[in-house]
């Protein structure tokens, strides 16, 4: 008997510490997940496996990115709200815990958000023609050149710029109506660039 159980826990030790080729998550619904470790989870993949399943019913707003960017931390899932809340089995109310693989994803997708982040990115063009002109050059006309908005930036940490930041806490712009989210995320995309 002691053999036996010797060599249970002996197979399990040489299973668990295999090469493994990707991850799986498997839903509720028993479709596989296939997640490759080189394939970056996306707010795609989290709200159809995760978000719309066990979330949308009773936080409506949690359907999009910008809803669920006040419960995470980029890069930082231990410091984000969404995931000690399922991990610690807050949430969903009213429902079982997430299994762990479920639990897994929301993790890997708050690595993953930075990486997602320097891929999208836009021009100072595309940010002049959409932001600057219509919200910021008639008081800041200085603003008009990319070098000129350079001293808006912080370099090492550029979501804490003040260009993101002032329209943020709504002190930008002082004229007019204050930014809304499609407007704030242009200005994010464009602070991407910077990102290390």
């Amino acid at each position: 008997m002691k053999n036996l159980v010797l060599l249970i826990i002996s197979g399990t030790i040489l299973i668990s510490c295999g090469k493994k080729s990707d991850l799986i998550f498997i839903d509720r619904s028993s479709v596989p997940v296939r997640i490759q470790k080189e394939e970056l989870v996306t707010f795609d993949v989290l709200n159809q496996h995760i978000i719309t399943p066990h979330c949308i019913s009773c936080h409506k707003k949690s359907g999009t990115e910008e809803g669920v960017a006040k419960w995470v931390v980029p890069g930082e899932p231990e410091q984000s709200k969404l995931f000690n809340s399922v991990k610690e089995g807050r949430m969903p109310k009213k429902a079982n815990p997430l299994p762990l693989a479920d639990v897994e994803l929301i993790r890997q997708y708050i690595v993953d958000l930075p990486k997602i982040r320097r891929l999208e990115k836009i021009d100072f063009e595309t940010l002049k023609n959409e932001i600057l002109v219509p919200h910021c050059l008639s008081c800041h006309k200085k603003m008009d050149n990319e070098e000129s908005l350079q001293k808006w930036v912080n370099h090492q940490e550029p979501m804490k710029s003040r260009l993101l930041q002032s329209v943020i806490e709504g002190k930008m712009p002082k004229k007019g109506e204050k930014l809304v989210a499609s407007e704030i995320e242009l200005i994010t995309k464009y602070l991407n660039q910077f990102m290390k």
